[in-house]
């Protein structure tokens, strides 16, 4: 067998035959569905061997016209690549580094170096071609009748797969590059990422990668489509006919994005050892599979708005998720205070031999913002980014989990209207490790089967029936994220002069929970978080600001705070409306009074809620156009106090 040793072992590289070049050799396996089906040989190859045989269509095209018909592939991206190359080939620390395989397509190419319009075959190889692959390809003397009798297992002309050995799975794969372009179809970002990396380093090019060579001659001809027509549908079927990874799953796996790792430490129910109780969420409250953040009865909330309460208030946008906030200064600068001031990163790195060689985010800035100020050029500085040991992210996600995980699982437990939820998800067995609904709630709901879809729906009438009435908003997303947001924003006002520790972070949160059920239970019946707009101002408070002629908007409380119309306003505005009318009952209660009337917050800060009184205002102007601007204040304004009066009217009401 010392002809195969040959073989595997052998480097092979590209040569000319009369002139001629030829592509690398390739080792190969036949892969594919079918003999009807794409002909595909599957591979592993050195990377500075894929740099100078494969093409990028665009690279391919730069000093060409073509037709708009011909394009084939997405443009370059090359901040994408240069990330890619710095941040996960080039970095040290990353020392787990595989790409899926690369696709390439075999196309027959013009003397114009066009692609050609039409596949030409090729009847058969002749001897001279098939010897100069076996002596080029490494293979010793004795194979020359091996070869000479071998067949080729394509038919385009100029590109050979060679059977030269009965029952060995492995060919020698290659091309004459006067006839054949070899083009990335899947994966150009990767290669261009490996090359660039292969500038920088002259050792990557000895790095192995995956790739796939597609033949399509075959079906191609035989379906009557031209090379660039068989080329499109593949692109197209690789890149849109696939599933994508979910979003939910995407955040479960995510490594790379810390709001993505605290939530995977939110939801992980492992704890065989008991060292994590109270630091997770149960499974069967939360919703695993939706691909938007609308989650719903019987589940409190989903994967997906978990990462943005995580993202949008302990990261505050400084998540160093994307390409351009590795490049910003402002943003990285931004991103190492949050990490360092609310987790603690560097100083647990300092501090806990568990983290012994991971580098402080301190110094990865330091040298970053080094680098940028020894660049003397705007396009080089855009090509620098912030190099960190990405192991800070783990540092930061166990942080979470020592600091915060126990007061925010506390606020889902015993936040009052999610206790009443739980309560009945309980008495209906869910939380039963012997009851039927306590897998199917965490089962995708594409997968119920019809019983399974009944005890859930089942169970979905009862918490309507039971919550809705009193406690619909807080439910809706608008609902949490508002809650959600007052929560952390007097947790932060609370940690600047208190210590940044489980005990103290924990005390408050009881204190605020305790505050805001209060809040809510006292003013429960008068329906102020039911659903359809119930909570209506009075016609006294309505006369009495004279805004009884100005309807929905005047009459319904929440309108223009989180509704527009009969339409809940889900974005940042609705949430900081909501927010500024929790943060007033906030400072309500506990109610305190003298002489038996009660002690309001100060008018400015109902005055000063965010958004809300804008809107009311460009309401009026959209339907009361013809007024001048100062009646249109003088009419908003008084439909903001209207609102004031009559929530003061009510909690009056509730606590005489």
């Amino acid at each position: 067998m010392d002809n195969i040793e040959n073989l595997l072992n052998e480097d092979l590289s590209s040569q000319s035959i009369d002139g001629v070049l030829f592509s690398n050799y390739y080792k190969v396996i036949k892969g594919g569905f079918d003999i009807e089906g794409v002909e595909t040989y599957l591979g592993s190859a050195l990377v500075s061997n894929l740099a100078e045989d494969i093409e990028i269509f665009e690279k391919l095209t730069e000093d060409k016209a073509w037709p708009v018909s011909s394009i084939i592939q997405r443009e370059v991206d090359e901040r994408r690549v240069k990330e890619i190359a710095e941040d996960f080939i080039l970095k040290s620390s990353n020392n787990v580094k595989y790409f899926p395989p690369i696709v390439v397509a075999v196309v027959p190419r013009e003397a114009n170096e066009e692609i050609s319009k039409e596949f030409k075959l090729e009847e058969e190889t002749n001897e001279s071609t098939k010897e100069f692959i076996r002596k080029n390809g490494g293979y010793n003397e004795k194979l020359i009748s091996s070869f000479a009798n071998s067949k080729n297992l394509s038919e385009l002309d100029g590109f050979y797969v060679l059977d030269w050995f009965q029952g060995l799975s492995q060919f020698p794969l290659c091309w004459n590059k006067e006839k054949v372009y070899a083009i990335v179809i899947d994966g150009q970002h990767r290669l261009e990422a490996l090359k660039y990396a292969m500038t920088k380093k002259s050792f990557i090019g000895k790095y192995s990668q995956d790739v796939v060579f597609l033949d399509l001659s075959k079906k191609a001809s035989k379906e009557g489509r031209s090379p660039v027509e068989a080329i499109r549908r593949i692109f197209i079927d690789i890149n849109y006919n696939a599933k994508p990874v979910t979003n939910a799953r995407r955040t479960l796996m995510d490594d790379k994005d810390l709001s993505s790792l605290i939530v995977q430490s939110l939801v992980n129910d492992d704890d065989q050892s008991g060292s994590r109780t109270g630091k997770f969420l149960l499974p069967q409250l939360v919703d695993w599979h939706s691909e938007n953040l609308k989650h719903a009865f019987p589940l409190l909330t989903g994967v997906l708005v978990l990462q943005q309460l995580i993202e949008d208030n302990f990261l505050q946008g400084a998540n160093v998720s994307s390409i351009s906030d590795l490049r910003e200064k402002t943003k990285v600068g931004k991103f190492v205070n949050t990490l360092n001031s609310r987790f603690l990163v560097d100083e647990k790195i300092k501090t806990k031999t568990k983290y012994v060689g991971i580098e402080p985010l301190e110094k990865s800035h330091k040298v970053f913002r080094e680098l940028i100020e020894t660049q003397t050029q705007d396009e080089d500085k855009e090509d620098l980014l912030f190099n960190m040991d990405y192991n800070v992210l783990n540092v930061a996600r166990d942080s979470f989990e020592e600091i915060y995980s126990k007061s925010v699982v506390y606020f889902f437990n015993e936040f009052y209207p999610y206790k009443k939820a739980i309560a009945i998800l309980n008495g209906n067995g869910v939380f039963d490790l012997h009851d039927i609904r306590n897998r199917i709630i965490v089962k995708n709901p594409k997968k119920y089967k019809d019983n399974e879809k009944l005890l859930i729906e089942e169970l979905k009438n009862e918490m309507h029936n039971q919550l809705d009435e009193k406690f619909y908003l807080c439910f809706t997303v608008l609902g949490q994220k508002a809650f959600f947001r007052h929560f952390y924003k007097e947790l932060f006002r609370f940690t600047q002069s208190n210590p940044l520790t489980e005990t103290s972070v924990f005390e408050f949160s009881k204190n605020w929970i305790s505050t805001i059920n209060l809040i809510i239970n006292n003013l429960e019946e008068s329906g102020i978080f039911s659903s359809d707009q119930k909570f209506v101002v009075t016609n006294d408070i309505l006369n009495q600001n004279n805004t009884s002629a100005y309807g929905l908007i005047a009459s319904s409380f929440w309108q223009g705070i989180i509704y527009n119309e009969q339409s809940i306003i889900y974005n940042n505005q609705g949430i900081e409306g909501f927010v500024g009318v929790i943060d007033f009952l906030y400072k309500t209660y506990p109610i305190k009074k003298i002489k038996s009337k009660i002690i309001f917050p100060d008018v400015v800060i109902w005055e000063n809620i965010s958004f809300s009184p804008s809107r009311i205002k460009r309401k009026i102007q959209q339907e009361y156009n013809t007024l001048d601007s100062n009646k249109i204040d003088e009419i908003a304004s008084s439909i903001w106090k209207s609102k004031h009066d009559y929530l003061m009217k009510i909690i009056t009401e509730y606590n005489t």
